[in-house]
């Protein structure tokens, strides 16, 4: 290394004059030049690139994957070690530009950085398909309006929707926004940052638009409320039009099967010069696809071609509409296909195609391996006695199980033994054996997958007109379970222990390991939902739905997963799935809980208020005002108010 001082020059002399070396490296050319790249190496404050990190905010442009990336490309120059994904974490809650979705982060007690970006993830997309359900246009008749009402006074509120303030007090008190048409605290307007589809101006909904030039039917701007009665959705497709003599004016109407009533702008009105029709109060309300109701003026009958029609005068639109009902009765439509006509002979095809998948108990593959706390003390909990009369019962449906492959024999000591609850099945010799494992349950580590929700499931089915509904023949049965997960479910019987080779229902994670699985199975397939055992096919035509069909049975065939054909409804129009009916004509209520509600007695004491209310609160999104209607009952729930 001697040699080295020669060549560098004076200036790297200098330089290497300076360096401290102990005498054991003066001879290793390897040291020297480490510590000639460590002198010109620059150098980077690091209080600089954290303060970079540390204010880095998600940007109006900028999806929440590039702003993660961003972020952790900043932290590699912020030497943050191990905290690296801790902190990320943090700045992105910090930064994430969506308050809402901040606070939803919030409210997780056990974040990760990968939780957080899922989150993010999942609010983009739904405010992707959110704007396919604001290029929705529908309008539909609700109810008979009571003449003696105070219809006047609500329409005068509907046009009256400004601020409130209080003088000079910090706080304002808002009663209706005149930007959403929502009552809301200052500063928190659903509206901010939505851009209007009339003026393409920013912090206001189209509804509340104040510009003069307005669409013919008001578009959706949010998902908060559903709406009850047939209202087709129509995406953007090729619009319909065609000119009808109106008492002998030529008008072109737009043809809207979402319509249930036929609508006339007031301008076309006042130039059709009809002196001898007058506009009479409105027997109906109209509302939108929000449920935001309709300024209606007036209604008259109108002679079109050889039929009378009712018309609505609405002060929303350009374009004359002419609804379903007429269209029909005008033969302007036909219709062409009934879908439940056809289910009978294509429910035969599918069983003869897949005939596998609606045979016997699946299995699928990766047994379960059940994760339980060590320092949770075993249990062992005493047999229950059986009825005399149910014995026979029991140890048939025990050997029927046993032969499936469900449970097996137990004959070695285990440390967990659980009880069983057995349940008469209706219609059936068979009972049904269900475990009773809660001490059991306060052992198990669950997985905490996330389960859909109705309202993410709608958003991406609006527009379907066709539905297939598949259900897993003994859903947590197809999952097999490890050696070791099979001894934790050991049971007593009269006839001695058994334990379950495939995951039984009563355990905790049962519901969450199971519609990982689905998702895991079905997740990468078009037109597909999965809930817990329900498998949702869905498609915007026959066609497509059909091809959705085949795949995704092609799909059980593939990973061993059997249906229950006699639950399997295939090529309808409508479906009941999580609670709601889904429709080609959007989101309705399920019957039976309607009818649960109306047969529901009068409350007697404060508890049955309760009730009534957490009842009606499924209910909620699909009634206008339901806030307003239910607060005088909400107030008989405040302390201090004596039942009555």
């Amino acid at each position: 290394m001697c040699g080295v001082p020669d060549v560098i020059g004076q200036n790297g002399r200098d330089i290497y004059n300076t360096m401290k070396s102990t005498e054991a490296q003066t001879d290793k050319i390897d040291v020297l030049f480490a510590k000639f790249d460590e002198y010109c190496e620059p150098r980077r404050n690091t209080i600089m690139e954290r303060y970079k990190f540390n204010t880095r905010v998600q940007r109006n442009d900028e999806t929440a994957d590039q702003y993660v990336t961003e972020l952790k490309l900043l932290a590699k120059n912020c030497n943050f070690g191990s905290l690296d994904d801790e902190l990320i974490r943090d700045r992105v809650v910090y930064g994430i530009k969506s308050e809402r979705v901040r606070e939803r982060l919030l409210r997780e007690r056990e974040l990760t950085l990968d939780k957080a970006l899922e989150v993010c993830q999942i609010n983009e997309q739904s405010e992707e398909q959110l704007k396919v359900l604001n290029d929705v246009q529908s309008v539909k008749a609700i109810g008979k309006h009571n003449k003696s009402g105070n219809y006047r006074s609500k329409l005068d509120a509907n046009r009256r929707r400004d601020f409130k303030h209080n003088g000079g007090n910090k706080q304002e008190q808002i009663s209706c926004c005149g930007k959403c048409g929502k009552s809301h605290p200052a500063k928190e307007c659903p509206a901010f940052g939505k851009k209007c589809f009339k003026c393409d101006k920013n912090n206001h909904f189209a509804k509340f638009c104040k510009s003069k030039k307005i669409h013919a039917v008001d578009k959706a701007t949010t998902d908060d409320e559903s709406f009850i009665g047939a209202v087709n959705s129509i995406h953007n497709k090729e619009n319909v039009f065609k000119t009808l003599s109106i008492e002998g004016n030529e008008i072109k109407f737009k043809i809207d099967t979402g319509s249930q009533a036929n609508i006339i702008p007031p301008p076309t009105f006042e130039k059709m010069k009809l002196k001898q029709t007058r506009l009479e109060r409105p027997t109906a309300k109209l509302t939108n696809y929000t449920g935001d109701y309709l300024p209606v003026v007036g209604e008259c009958n109108l002679k079109c071609i050889n039929k009378t029609l009712k018309f609505f005068v609405v002060k929303t639109g350009q374009v004359p509409i002419i609804g379903l009902k007429a269209s029909q009765e005008l033969n302007l439509i036909k219709i062409i296909m009934n879908v439940n006509n056809v289910i009978g002979q294509s429910a035969e095809t599918i069983h003869e195609k897949f005939p596998k998948v609606f045979q016997g108990l699946g299995c699928l593959k990766n047994p379960y391996h059940i994760e339980v706390d060590p320092t949770i003390t075993p249990v062992v909990s005493p047999l229950r006695s059986t009825p005399v009369a149910l014995r026979e019962r029991l140890r048939s449906s025990l050997d029927d199980m046993e032969e499936k492959g469900v449970v097996e024999k137990v004959d070695g000591p285990t440390e967990w033994v659980n009880s069983t609850v057995i349940i008469e099945k209706p219609n059936s010799d068979k009972l049904r054996i269900c475990l009773d494992p809660r001490p059991l349950n306060g052992a198990i580590k669950r997985e905490h997958f996330k389960m859909p929700t109705i309202e993410e499931i709608t958003t991406r089915v609006a527009g379907a007109r066709v539905f297939s509904k598949l259900d897993a023949n003994h859903g947590y049965w197809q999952i097999p379970l490890d050696e070791e997960s099979r001894l934790l479910t050991t049971f007593n019987t009269p006839f001695g222990r058994y334990c379950y080779k495939r995951m039984p229902s009563g355990i905790t994670s049962a519901q969450e390991v199971f519609q990982k699985r689905m998702c895991q199975s079905f997740g990468d397939l078009e037109g597909v939902e999965t809930d817990v055992d329900d498998i949702l096919v869905w498609g915007d035509t026959v066609e497509e739905h059909d091809e959705r069909l085949m795949n995704t049975l092609q799909r059980c065939k593939e990973i061993n997963l059997t249906l229950n054909k006699m639950k399997c409804e295939f090529r309808v129009k409508e479906v009941t799935y999580i609670g709601h009916k889904l429709t080609r004509d959007g989101v309705k209520p399920d019957e039976q809980k309607v009818k649960a509600v109306k047969q529901m007695p009068p409350p007697e004491d404060k508890k049955g208020v309760e009730r009534l209310l957490g009842t009606v609160n499924y209910l909620a999104k699909f009634i206008p005002n339901m806030f307003t209607i239910m607060q005088p009952i909400r107030e008989v729930m405040k302390s201090g108010v004596e039942f009555q």
